[in-house]
This record gives structure tokens, C-alpha cells and sequence, in this order.
């Protein structure tokens, strides 16, 4: 994660993406013994920060709701 202050953007790398299903933690990504929640609640903090842009790797940018929907999810 690379948290950009002066774009209030948040740059999640392969973390999180949009495949054409929709802004997603990929299951298939998780290590083994990983689940989606405990890395979810690793990422809630970026929560506490002013996130405007959500930049993953793969897929368009999105907003902070999606951001929001995608920690919540489950």
C-alpha cells in the first residue's frame, strides 16, 4: 500500500482489483490459512484516512466507497 496525501489517493497494488466482477480482495490470491476477513481488517485502518482514489494494479480506479464495500464484504 502507498498511501499519496496531497491526491488523497491510496495505491493498492495487487491487494485488491476489479477483474470485471466488481472492486475485490481475489480469493485465489490469498496465501493458505488467509482469510479475506483477517487481511480485511489489516486494510480498515486506510479507513481512518482521508481516501478520495483507490489505484489497484488491475482494473480502473475507484472511489472510497468501493473501498469501504470491499473491507466490509463477507
Amino acid at each position: 500500500m502507498l498511501w499519496v496525501d496531497r491526491r488523497r489517493a491510496v495505491i493498492v497494488g495487487d491487494t485488491l482489483a476489479n477483474f470485471g466482477r466488481g472492486f475485490e480482495m481475489p480469493a485465489e490470491w490469498l496465501r493458505q490459512g488467509v482469510t479475506h476477513e483477517a487481511v480485511a481488517d489489516g486494510l480498515r485502518p486506510l479507513l481512518e484516512l482521508p481516501v478520495e482514489l483507490v489505484l489497484p494494479a488491475h482494473g480502473a480506479p475507484t472511489s472510497r466507497a468501493d473501498l469501504e464495500r470491499t473491507l466490509s464484504a463477507r
